[in-house]
């Protein structure tokens, strides 16, 4: 029994210490792979950026997401399910916080609470989306500090409806002890005028 409790303990170091490589590599191949993107096929105009990811889905991961995002507005959800899908087995763990919305909320996929919630915890460290998105549930399940020290991480990585949220947080005392400093901080961030990283990853 000890061996295979043992054996067991090592099997999970590995697995998490597989997942942190996998996202480490990520995080080194995804910039590029985001910037590239841009470079080919951000412009003015939706339909031709629409165009410009189909033709390089198959070698880009922010395409392939950026297909998916365009077929879940358009009332399409099996079809990005597929594509976020094949995003995220692409590497690209920002399909995760989409993947966990469809689970969520039974689109396209069967609805499955547990699976959206682990989806979310997967990236939590790597994704601010992800970390932003996941407070709501520990703000839901009594664990505030928790849902702050994410909301916390997707601020200062430019979620701007984290910004939002952390001003309401330190200024209204439901959560935590108004903190007006903490609170102009974030709004300040807020204010910025920089680029919204939600945009950035999902194109729009």
């Amino acid at each position: 029994m000890l061996k295979v409790i043992k054996f067991s303990s090592i099997f999970i170091v590995l697995s998490i210490f597989t997942a942190c490589a996998g996202h480490k590599k990520a995080m080194e191949v995804l910039p590029n792979e985001l910037e590239q993107l841009n470079q080919d096929c951000k412009r003015d105009s939706l339909a031709f950026e629409l165009d410009c990811y189909d033709f390089i889905a198959t070698k880009n991961s922010f395409a392939m997401l950026r297909l998916g995002i365009d077929a879940q507005n358009k009332g399409r959800p099996a079809e990005a399910f597929e594509r976020y899908t094949k995003a995220q087995k692409a590497g690209n763990f920002y399909a995760n916080a989409l993947l966990s919305t469809l689970y969520g909320n039974g689109l396209g996929v069967e609805f499955d609470e547990k699976k959206s919630i682990n989806l979310l915890k997967d990236v939590e460290d790597v994704d601010p989306i992800a970390a932003y998105r996941l407070s709501y549930y520990y703000f839901s399940n009594g664990n505030p500090q928790k849902a702050i020290e994410l909301l916390e991480y997707a601020a200062t990585n430019e979620v701007k409806d984290a910004q939002k949220d952390l001003v309401l947080v330190y200024t209204n005392g439901q959560y935590i002890e108004p903190n007006d400093e903490k609170a102009l901080f974030y709004d300040n961030l807020y204010q910025d005028g920089k680029e919204d990283f939600t945009k950035k990853i999902y194109g729009r």
